[in-house]
């Protein structure tokens, strides 16, 4: 994603302090609300390309912990009650190591300062998601919706695997209506 893109996002990310992020096991989905925080990355190697990690903190023993031991993809939703203008993706999320979490949460608590409270009085460790698509999605706007493929590790954009190319809703229905 180049530094328009990112602004594009942030904007909206800025709204929203909570996500609701799906795990699965043995073909089971659970979804649940988090509290979020999030960061933009430079790309090595590329000049105003960037990637995007989203943090949170998980209860030790929850449903969502013990199915990411077992299956790290997850998909997300960030956006008002009415998917008006939202954000939808998918990634990987993992449980990060001790000594990597007092940048995640301090990540965390600057967009979510509520998540404090479970950090300081639950037994959590801090998540991390590396988004892999992300969807900006604009249900009354449809030139502006726009989904962006990167690499979980790198954040380098990919081309769509479905098409080869980037997708941008609002040519496919154009398309569909001639």
């Amino acid at each position: 994603m180049n530094s328009q893109q990112v602004e594009e996002l942030t904007r909206i990310l800025s709204q929203h302090n909570t996500f609701f992020v799906a795990t699965s096991d043995d073909n089971q989905p659970w979804i649940t609300g988090l509290y979020m925080g999030f960061e933009f990355f430079p790309v090595v190697g590329e000049s105003d390309q960037f990637g995007l990690r989203f943090y949170a903190s998980v209860l030790s023993d929850s449903r969502k912990r013990k199915n990411l031991a077992i299956n790290p993809k997850v998909s997300f939703y960030i956006g008002p009650d009415q998917p008006s203008e939202c954000i939808q993706g998918m990634g990987e999320m993992y449980i990060m190591e001790q000594s990597e979490q007092e940048h995640a949460y301090q990540v965390l608590t600057s967009n979510a300062p509520a998540a404090q409270f479970f950090i300081d009085n639950l037994p959590v460790s801090p998540a991390i998601i590396k988004a892999t698509e992300v969807k900006l999605a604009n249900y009354y706007e449809a030139d502006k919706n726009r989904r962006y493929f990167l690499d979980a590790e790198t954040g380098h954009e990919l081309l769509n695997p479905w098409t080869g190319g980037g997708v941008n809703a609002a040519e496919v229905i154009e398309a569909a209506a001639h």
